[in-house]
């Protein structure tokens, strides 16, 4: 996914919606974490270090809001605020659903993760 445009923020806001995302099903896969990588990739990280610091900081904040599915949810609404335009909220539902679909199989939990996403990004 291209991020070219999007602000540190953005990207950060994507960032937690991914891993978010692959928290929704209780489930974390390779090709999930690939796609959360890719996103790290985007943020020109001087050191290994930088990257690990960032990557654990979103784990820490995501890991607070996946005991629900609504908790999951209200989270998703707050990430919708760091997005600065509709086609910028468009592409992150994209990339979490491009996501959940590089498994070849979406299942019943990332559907209705993505379902809830959509709406709130109104995407």
């Amino acid at each position: 996914m291209d991020l070219f445009d999007f602000t540190d923020d953005e990207k950060l806001a994507l960032l937690d919606l991914l891993i978010l995302g692959m928290y929704s099903d209780a489930h974390l896969t390779l090709k999930e974490d690939e796609k959360v990588q890719g996103v790290l990739d985007t943020f020109g990280f001087k050191t290994k270090k930088e990257r690990y610091k960032c990557f654990d900081e979103a784990i820490t904040r995501v890991r607070r809001h996946v005991d629900s599915f609504e908790e999951a949810c209200d989270y998703a609404v707050a990430l919708a605020d760091c997005f600065t335009t509709p086609d910028r909220r468009r592409r992150a539902c994209e990339a979490l659903d491009l996501m959940f679909r590089s498994e070849k199989k979406v299942n019943q939990d990332e559907m209705r993760f993505l379902s809830a996403v959509r709406k709130v990004f109104k995407a």
